[in-house]
């Protein structure tokens, strides 16, 4: 115990002698002196209110309420509990002054702990099949995407070779559905790209307000080409 804490023990008993009806001079005239003496280099906590509770400080654990207690200078913490919850309140203790507190603890403020509440199996299902489709449609965008590249890379290809003979109908022809089949691809792999965003956003707010709820509807923008595509979107 410091040496702090021990003059405020000694400042409890001498209040305490003090309380005493059957102490007389000079017994009272010298417990009421060194208390006076003892006040000088100590503040005061004077607890009041709610009455019935308990509170804490420094070295006071638990303490009855109303109460004074003494406390060296300095900034404390106290904690006051009663039946209807806890609250704390930061303090400054000034030497020779007393300090007056008085809780009001509303039932309102009682500490309630809720169960939790599980998810249920068929928010669990909708979690994990959207995840598992999200997954699926990336994966066929990828799929998609590299086939769009192989034909965009072709449709080039037979591009420069109708340059180099415009007058062949059969390689414009062949271009022309190299180019359109490109350009179906990517869109394909643009939809599918989609679809598996937004099944991925959504997967995870299974069971609560969706996320696009509070966002507005998703949106999704895209444009293709024969070796390029562009996708842009709002979730």
């Amino acid at each position: 115990m410091g040496c702090g804490a021990r003059d405020a023990a000694r400042g409890r008993r001498f209040e305490t002698a003090i309380e005493r009806t059957d102490l007389r001079d000079p017994e009272l005239g010298e417990a009421k002196q060194r208390l006076a003496a003892l006040e000088a280099t100590l503040g005061v906590l004077d607890v009041r209110a709610p009455a019935g509770g308990k509170f804490s400080v420094a070295h006071v654990e638990s303490a009855e309420i109303p109460r004074r207690t003494h406390l060296s200078a300095g900034d404390y913490t106290v904690s006051v509990a009663t039946a209807n919850g806890e609250v704390t309140r930061a303090i400054h203790i000034t030497l020779g002054e007393t300090t007056a507190l008085v809780f009001d603890i509303p039932a309102s403020s009682a500490r309630v702990t809720l169960p939790a509440v599980p998810k249920s199996n068929d928010a669990r299902k909708t979690h994990h099949t959207r995840r598992t489709l999200a997954f699926a449609s990336l994966g066929v965008a990828g799929l998609a995407s590299v086939g769009a590249i192989v034909l965009g890379v072709n449709a080039l290809e037979a591009r420069d070779t109708f340059r180099a003979d415009p007058t062949s109908q059969g390689a414009l022809d062949h271009a022309k559905d190299l180019r359109l089949a490109t350009n179906l691809t990517w869109a394909g792999a643009a939809a599918f790209g989609a679809l598996g965003i937004v099944l991925f956003a959504t997967s995870s707010s299974s069971g609560a307000e969706p996320a696009s709820a509070l966002r507005g509807p998703a949106s999704v923008k895209l444009s293709a080409g024969l070796a390029h595509l562009r996708l842009s979107g709002a979730f």
